[in-house]
């Protein structure tokens, strides 16, 4: 596949700033939600060559806190991160597929990276330097029919 070494545009995309372990950038997003399942794309941004192959996690919240559904995989479905260049963006797209009686209302995404081998959350930090609680950036609410 080709790098990417300019974050492509997107009118859909809302930006996000946010660090992992001084090594990746979370830099937008996008999550629409498609029949029973919800579609995030998420672009990470290298900012050095990362030294750690990163699993990538993004969890459905309900009301209360609690997950509801989830994806954990290699980013960018087989690209791992051990592979990535410093300045690479990569796109990363997850299809969370909801239970078949989940209830209709408003849920919190989150997002973040662990390490695959250890299987640890790697600390996240917002741009002022505070950190994120679980090392989960949270990137707004989707609202489910």
């Amino acid at each position: 596949s080709t790098r990417l070494f300019d974050l492509p545009a997107s009118p859909q995309a809302k930006a996000v700033d946010a660090t992992f372990s001084e090594q990746f950038q979370l830099a937008a997003f996008e999550a629409t939600p498609i029949g029973g399942s919800v579609v995030v794309t998420v672009a990470w941004h290298a900012l050095a060559t990362p030294g750690v192959d990163a699993k990538v996690f993004v969890h459905l919240l309900n009301g209360q806190g609690n997950l509801v559904a989830q994806s954990d995989q290699v980013p960018a479905g087989s690209y791992s991160t051990t592979r990535w260049v410093a300045g690479e963006y990569v796109l990363d797209t997850h299809r969370i597929d909801l239970p078949p009686d989940l209830p209709p209302g408003a849920y919190t995404l989150t997002v973040g990276l662990y390490d695959s081998v250890t299987e640890g959350r790697l600390p996240a930090f917002d741009a002022g330097g505070t950190s994120f609680a679980n090392a989960a950036v949270p990137l707004g609410t989707v609202s489910l029919p």
